[in-house]
């Protein structure tokens, strides 16, 4: 359970805070105000993330072996586990959670549509 930045009691449980996010965030169970880690956090996980997969992918490829996967599967575990255990979370209220919820919509349509017209210049070309 984490502390709720709200009221300050132990209200979030461990996985709506890992899954919580600006257009998702936690509810807390004692007060029922809203919270998230912020996206900053998550960005420098994926970075670090993308730095030891190459460096343990060209492990894997010039040493023949799968052992580099398995700590990666290992280090992936622990980092997120460490991350939300050590990250104080940011108050949010409903209604920017919703207006959140429609900027990431607007985002996936967006992408969608570009991954179409991609689909359709590399038919077109071939």
């Amino acid at each position: 359970m984490a502390n709720c930045v709200h009221c300050n009691k132990n209200g979030i449980d461990w996985f709506s805070k890992l899954w919580g996010d600006s257009s998702a965030p936690a509810q807390c169970h004692k007060c029922n105000e809203f919270s998230h880690i912020p996206v900053s956090v998550f960005t420098k996980i994926r970075l670090y993330n993308f730095i030891v997969m190459v460096s343990l992918l060209f492990c894997s490829y010039y040493f023949v072996t799968l052992i580099p996967v398995g700590a990666y599967i290992i280090y992936h575990i622990g980092i997120y586990t460490y991350v939300v255990r050590t990250t104080d979370m940011v108050g949010i209220s409903k209604v920017e959670a919703s207006e959140n919820k429609k900027k990431s919509y607007l985002f996936l349509i967006a992408s969608a549509v570009i991954a179409i017209l991609l689909y359709i210049s590399i038919d077109l070309i071939k």
